[in-house]
This record gives C-alpha cells, structure tokens and sequence, in this order.
C-alpha cells in the first residue's frame, strides 16, 4: 500500500476522493472536499487529501485539518471521523502510513477517530496502541457516546417507540399548529444563524462561526440528499433549528438551537426532531443517530437536559471508537502545544 498526501486535488480526484468517502459503510461528510470548503481556512490552519492505494485501487481516504505554528512550520494534525477505510486490516495500515508521511513533513502530533462502532473496532483500537497512540479528546466536536434509532421500524412504530411525554409534546406541537420548514433560502439560513449564535454564546458553547454555518446552508442547498436544516415555527415566531447531516446511509442530529424567549406551553423543538427523523429515513438512511450524548453529566446541569431530551426519543446507547492521539515529536510537540495555548488565551 502507498500513501499521497496533497495540498490541492484536481475536480475529478475530488469526486473520486469524495465518492469512495460517501460510499463507504464508515465514511462521514466531515471526511470530503465538501467539508474542507465549509470549515474554509484561517490563519495558520489547512486541509490536506491522504489517498490510500494498493496496486491502483483506492482503499483508504483522510481529510487532514493541519495547524501550523508560524515561522518554523511545525504542525499539529487532526482526523475528525477518519480515516476511512471499511476494513479493518486495511484501515491500522493506513493509520500507520499516514503517521509516517505526516511526521516527514513536520507534524509533531496526529489524532485520528476512525467512524467505526467501538464493539466492531477491537482490532483497530489494539493496532493503534501498539503502534504508540493514545485515548484522546482533541476531536473537533466528534462525539463517541450517543443513542441511535433503527429506521428500519414504520413510521408508527418509531412513534411509539418515543417516551411518552416526548409523543404528547409531538402531537400537541401539530394540534396548536408549529410548523416545520426546510431551511432553502439566505434568509432561512440567516435566521438559523442568529438564532445558533445566540444559543451558543449564552451557553459558551464552541460552534461554527457564522460564515462556516452559511457556507453549509449553501451546501446543503446545492446537495440536498446531504443534510437538512430545518425550522420550527410558531406563527412568525422562530422556535428552533435542527441541522441534520447525512454520512452514507447513517443521518447524524449534528447540532441545534432553540429560542430563549418565552413560549409557555409550546413545545420548541420534539416536532422538529421527529421531522427530522422522518426526513432520514424517507431518504433510505438505516440509523439516526442523535448526535452524541454525555453518560458523566451531573443532574440538574445543561447536559444533563440534552441527554434527557434525547432519550426521548431512543435509549439505546452505542459506544463509537474515540479520537486517538500519537505524539510524532515530542519536544517539538511540546512548544507547538504551548504557543497553541498561549493563543487561545489570548483570543
């Protein structure tokens, strides 16, 4: 097997470079050309294409996020749901290589989280730790606990799969008249927008910027079997947002937001979600995942809310493989780890 890592591909090693990702049983969207473009780039951080090939035919891909410390070209380097690979065997080999290429180039560290259930991924996690990785949480908002839901059930059977009080808030949502739209035009995404960056600040939470956001809403509407966005609204009122994103046949609630204000005995967001639900399986997705939950969270907090919300909707709980880490350099790593630290205090 043999590794290219580029800076640039041409249009058609993108589409065979995103067609092996998105046809692959572990591919994820944040593993495509597409996702390089929306996450776009800043000072000091850029994407890279590994493509794996053994006698011709591409068996691995990776989209590399590469952050480079100024002036001495050291780098951090990250694989967010990568890379990927169906097989097992196959997917420890690329691994390796990837780690030796990016180490000849100047990366001082590479993390990597492979989109795999952790009960399919013995193997793998034994090959990563022997070849000197560790358990990390440098994922880019990658989640590794969640609950997922079987979209092979009827639409009734899903339904009645839900928790009681998350079917009554559903129904009662239609009886009062909330309204679920697909988000398909700027000022629908610019809506969401704001209404995410409200969210976000008020709960500190680390979340796309809003020129990222727009840059996905464009996405979706130019490739609409990739994801959704979706709005609930009450009125004129804008209730809530789900964006859903699609990786292969598994739909993923990749984040969402609800209005702050007042909405006394409306249900903001459980329609929402069912339609968003509906939406994936009428597109021939298998699982909806709900997007990751936190089993350490203490009662009465934020999280523990979401996990509340969410297992509404499903309890059944599934453990995918973490990030992994792999220290190339280490007193190299070392300075490149402060300077990281030192900006972001100083952001």
């Amino acid at each position: 097997m043999n590794c290219r890592v580029r800076q640039e591909l041409s249009q058609s090693e993108a589409a065979r470079f995103n067609r092996f990702v998105l046809s692959s049983e572990r591919g994820s969207l944040f593993q495509t050309t597409f996702w390089a473009r929306i996450k776009a780039c800043r000072p000091g951080v850029s994407h890279l294409y590994a493509q794996f090939e053994d006698a011709g035919e591409l068996v691995g891909c990776a989209l590399v996020r590469r952050h480079t410390l100024p002036l001495v070209a050291w780098s951090t380097d990250h694989v967010d749901r990568g890379p990927v690979s169906d097989r097992a065997e196959t997917l420890s080999e690329c691994v390796t290589l990837l780690a030796d290429v990016l180490s000849d180039q100047g990366s001082t560290c590479l993390t990597v989280g492979p989109y795999w259930p952790r009960v399919c991924a013995a193997s793998v996690e034994e090959s990563l730790l022997h070849d000197g990785f560790r358990s990390s949480n440098a994922g880019d908002g990658v989640h590794s606990v969640s609950l997922d839901i079987d979209l092979n059930a009827s639409e009734a059977e899903l339904l009645a799969s839900f928790r009681q009080s998350t079917r009554y808030e559903v129904r009662k949502a239609e009886r009062i008249g909330v309204q679920v739209i697909r988000a398909t035009n700027t000022a629908d995404i610019s809506e969401f927008v704001a209404l995410y960056a409200e969210m976000a600040g008020a709960h500190g939470i680390r979340a796309l910027g809003e020129s990222q956001l727009k840059r996905l809403g464009d996405h979706l509407r130019e490739y609409p079997d990739h994801g959704v966005i979706l709005l609930t609204r009450l009125g004129d009122d804008l209730l809530a947002g789900h964006v859903v994103l699609r990786h292969g046949r598994r739909a993923v609630y990749t984040f969402g937001a609800s209005s702050p204000g007042s909405s006394r005995g409306v249900p903001k967001s459980q329609l929402g979600l069912w339609r968003a639900i509906q939406w994936a399986k009428a597109g021939e997705c298998s699982v909806f995942d709900l997007g990751g939950i936190d089993p350490t969270a203490a009662e009465g907090t934020a999280l523990s809310s979401i996990n509340q919300f969410k297992r509404g909707f499903s309890t059944h709980q599934i453990e995918l493989l973490p990030s992994y880490e792999k220290v190339l350099r280490p007193m190299r790593h070392a300075v490149v780890e402060a300077a990281q630290k030192t900006a972001r205090r100083l952001a």
